[in-house]
């Protein structure tokens, strides 16, 4: 708190991870110790010298030995010695390197060493010098020796594309090699020309993106999965190229990671951010899906190139109905009960604990009353705060609890176009019980002619696939349903293509929501597989949070485990450290 520093060292040298660094000195390859043990007689001035003529030489340790230290006054007290150690390069004259003094007590022999780089050329001579505390045997003892020396050739490793630290300290500061931790930045990535870096590592986009980039250190992970797949020194660079990796969605996605949401404590911040520092070497496709989980996404190939896509607020990309499935069946299958977990235990590293993982406890109590308790354990990948860590665990409850349903279904070329994590609506006759779908015989802009005649009214909406693959609704102002034609209130972009599937909502009836998990070819048709989704689950996850107060007792009681047995735990935090009673 005063300022002054915990710990003394001498020397602290850093690399950043430049290509053409420099190299850390005293740090050395190859030592050669010497003995000398000559005393440095008794009087003020008198020295000792030792050479050394090896070329290669880039320092020399001298160590200094003090045999005795005290004075006889009524019994033995500290005294002091004062020395230099002097350097003479190819006898151009002594330069002093070190002035120093040793004061205390001692019956024993004390050592000190002292690293002096070498300059110049050889030969070089090492003078040890008394400076001060003269030697008289009796009342003031005070025996020192140049106990010896060592010869250090620097091994001048670069270790380029590395950062790194060089740190050299007192050993009796310690009694084993201390553990060190550094906070770092990490690498620098390449992001949109049109983005700023804010300090928490977010960006914030101005402007139209032009596709190209510049390079600046960042937290977002949306950029940070692209350096790691284009990087050919240590990610998937020799085997992708730029061109395989679809940046237009990535930049979509690293918005959406940016936006400001609120971090349950009275503030805001960014959605997803990605502080992580990788330490050993994965499998490929487990560490790119690991940097995709930090946005709630997932990576696929496709069409001969690497795609993404995120669980978050869109519109749907395609529509299905009785009309453009094989033989009309969709096929549902819901999950387990013992899948939909009601408490979530989330791990995430804590900045304001030096990054040492806590603990998240997230729980759906209207689950828990219903289910009991049924705990999941789950690692957020690169998460540094809390809130980000709470909403992992509120998307994953509610996702569990409120997306149950999957739906498998064939199609032929209708198919073609969809890619995973995209939503679709399907409209099921047999699930809604009334016909709200088809194909489109003919259209205009205002005017849609039907395959079939359907029950509709007036205010109902109606989605249409459009040429260009973007799915258009409309409400609906007025039908002839004996002809089969339907006028919508505003004019479609363009007219809708013969046999394009339409599809009718009402109050009453509305289309399910799915999110594709794959898409596999099934001969010469498509295997659609789809998630049922709940596109409430964003402001669930995100409008209602309020996290605890971390600064006070929290008494956290669950409801009976199975067994009937009362389960509930206290958690007390002090500081930087939390217990468990």
């Amino acid at each position: 708190s005063d300022g002054t520093d915990n710990f003394v060292y001498s020397d602290f040298a850093s690399r950043v991870g430049t290509q053409n660094q420099a190299y850390v000195e005293g740090f050395s390859a190859s030592e050669n110790a010497v003995n000398v043990n000559s005393s440095v007689g008794d009087d003020v001035g008198d020295t000792v010298t030792r050479t050394i003529t090896d070329s290669d030489v880039d320092a020399v340790v001298v160590r200094v030995a003090f045999n005795q230290i005290f004075k006889v006054d009524n019994g033995l007290k500290a005294t002091s010695i004062g020395y230099s150690i002097e350097v003479q390069s190819d006898g151009g004259g002594y330069v002093e390197k070190v002035n120093t003094t040793v004061s205390g007590k001692c019956t024993s022999t004390y050592e000190r060493s002292h690293r002096i780089e070498l300059t110049g050329d050889a030969p070089w001579d090492i003078r040890l010098k008394r400076v001060s505390g003269a030697n008289d045997n009796a009342n003031n003892v005070r025996l020192m020796t140049f106990a010896g020396y060592t010869e250090v050739i620097d091994a001048k490793l670069r270790y380029p594309l590395t950062a790194l630290v060089g740190l050299r300290f007192e050993a009796s500061q310690f009694q084993s090699i201390p553990t060190r931790a550094y906070d770092i930045k990490g690498v620098k990535v390449q992001i949109p020309n049109n983005a700023t870096v804010n300090a928490d590592g977010s960006l914030t986009y101005s402007g139209v993106w032009d596709g190209t980039f510049i390079t600046a250190w960042c937290a977002d992970p949306a950029w940070i999965l692209r350096d790691l797949v284009l990087s050919s020194r240590y990610g998937l660079g020799r085997f992708v190229t730029n061109a395989q990796v679809d940046k237009w969605t990535l930049y979509e996605i690293s918005k959406y990671c940016n936006e400001l949401v609120n971090n349950g404590e009275g503030g805001t911040e960014p959605r997803f951010l990605c502080n992580v520092y990788l330490q050993s070497r994965e499998e490929a496709y487990n560490v790119v899906q690991d940097f995709c989980s930090c946005f709630r996404g997932m990576a696929y190939w496709s069409a001969g190139q690497i795609a993404f896509t995120q669980d978050s607020p869109k519109d749907p990309a395609a529509l299905f109905n009785n009309g453009n499935v094989i033989e009309g069946l969709f096929n549902y299958e819901g999950s387990s009960l013992k899948a939909r977990h009601t408490v979530a235990l989330v791990t995430w590293s804590d900045p304001e604990n030096a990054y040492q993982q806590r603990v998240e406890y997230v729980s759906d109590e209207a689950a828990i009353a219903k289910y009991g308790i049924i705990e999941v354990r789950m690692a957020a990948f690169g998460c540094t705060s809390r809130g980000q860590a709470n909403r992992l665990g509120r998307w994953l409850l509610y996702s569990e609890q409120e997306e149950t349903t999957t739906c498998t279904f064939t199609v032929g070329l209708d198919g073609a176009i969809v890619r995973p994590g995209q939503l679709i609506k399907i409209a099921d006759q047999m699930r809604a019980g009334s016909r709200k779908g088809g194909r489109i015989a003919s259209a205009t802009t205002t005017v849609l002619t039907l395959d079939q005649s359907i029950a509709v009214d007036e205010g109902d909406t109606v989605s249409v696939v459009m040429p260009d693959g973007r799915v258009e609704q409309r409400d609906i102002s007025d039908g002839d349903f004996d002809a089969k034609t339907i006028t919508v209130s505003s004019a479609f972009s363009s007219a809708p293509a013969a046999q394009t599937i339409y599809m009718v909502e009402t109050s009453d009836v509305a289309a399910a929501t799915y999110r594709v998990i794959s898409v596999t070819e099934d001969g010469e048709n498509y295997k659609i597989t789809a998630l049922e989704h709940n596109d409430s689950k964003y402001a669930h996850i995100e409008d209602g949070l309020a996290l605890q107060p971390r600064d006070i007792t929290t008494l956290n009681q669950k409801p009976a485990a199975p067994g009937g047995i009362d389960v509930s735990e206290r958690l007390v935090e002090s500081g930087n450290r939390v217990t468990t009673e």
